[in-house]
């Protein structure tokens, strides 16, 4: 049963996903990420067992295990592109408003 509700629920959010892509809200590439990641946690959901293989190929204990690792390093990684874009945009917004004032 809980297996049917997250694969209702991955395809769901992959609709979203697609629909946000049509609607010209992220990039295609961006589209096609998010996809391969919904993606892979729906072969998870209906072959568990795969992620506890995966896990002693690398050497960890548990399939849970590896999933939680790879999950905190992608957020990680998420949050670093956010910082960065964050200060190219403060950057970008200081340039215009210096230009601004300066033809005042």
């Amino acid at each position: 049963m809980l297996r049917l509700i997250l694969t209702a629920l991955i395809v769901l959010i992959l609709s979203h996903v697609f629909w946000q892509y049509r609607r010209r809200t992220i990039a295609a590439g961006a589209a096609a990420l998010w996809s391969l990641l919904w993606l892979a946690g729906a072969v998870l959901v209906l072959w568990p067992e795969l992620s506890s293989r995966l896990a002693a190929v690398v050497g960890v204990g548990r399939g849970v295990d590896l999933i939680l690792y790879i999950a905190i390093l992608a957020v990680f990684y998420i949050l670093f592109r956010i910082m960065v874009r964050l200060e190219s945009i403060e950057r970008s917004i200081t340039d215009i408003v210096r230009k601004d004032a300066l033809k005042k």
